[in-house]
């Protein structure tokens, strides 16, 4: 998770693993100095630095001294969309062995017996999210997160439109199982973020018509 300091006033990111949080953290980077950010295991910590959560960040600096505290969020199906997008990139036999809901069941089974599996990647948004934090939603923009630092920071804004880094093209599509599954693993952040499951809010977070079932 993390933490910058910019024209004298410190800032806390909660980056949630696929949700457009290193266009946020360049951003950062590229205006002050950066801490907690480092995507490599720091050994007796069971994840990297820059996606703590909020238990574990709490234990470590005082959140609540800080002069903001935003992260971003995004829709748990397209979300798990992008993470097994990312997840496929390189060979190996889950990518070579299993279907894409073989390839969930695996993973949230995972999960559940160890949270922090693959560097914290599955954990549901809600538990990174500090008390008191300006949550923002990927599908209305990373730019609206970043224009909002840069108003409370006095820092330029982008010139240009900020996009996701795309994670390798990879088809697959869901199933009605798939999306019940998921929606129960992560039925706190569908409830606290407001997204819902039907049809339509899956094509609004950016799904393809062909994906849905």
């Amino acid at each position: 998770m993390p933490i910058a300091v910019i024209q004298g006033k410190v800032v806390v990111f909660a980056h949630v693993p696929k949700t457009g949080g290193s266009s946020v953290e360049r951003y950062l980077s590229d205006h002050g100095m950066m801490g907690l950010k480092s995507d490599r295991r720091i050994r007796g910590f069971p994840c990297s630095m820059q996606h703590l959560h909020s238990d574990a960040l709490a234990a470590m600096v005082e959140v609540d001294k800080a002069d903001l505290n935003v992260m971003l969020v995004r829709h748990p199906v397209a979300r798990i969309a992008s993470e097994y997008r990312y997840q496929m990139r390189k060979r190996g036999w889950l990518r070579d062995r299993l279907s894409f809901s073989g390839w969930l069941r695996y993973t949230l089974t995972r999960r559940a017996l160890n949270p922090y599996y693959r560097d914290n990647h599955f954990r549901p948004q809600h538990e990174f999210e500090l008390p008191g934090a300006e949550v923002f939603r990927f599908e209305d923009g990373v730019d609206t997160c970043i224009a909002t630092l840069a108003e409370r920071l006095g820092t330029p804004a982008p010139a240009t439109s900020i996009r996701e880094k795309p994670s390798p093209r990879r088809d697959f599509a869901f199933t009605a199982r798939d999306l019940a599954r998921i929606e129960t693993v992560y039925a706190q952040d569908f409830a606290r973020y407001g997204y819902e499951m039907g049809r339509d809010a899956l094509l609004e977070a950016g799904l393809s018509a062909d994906m849905i079932p």
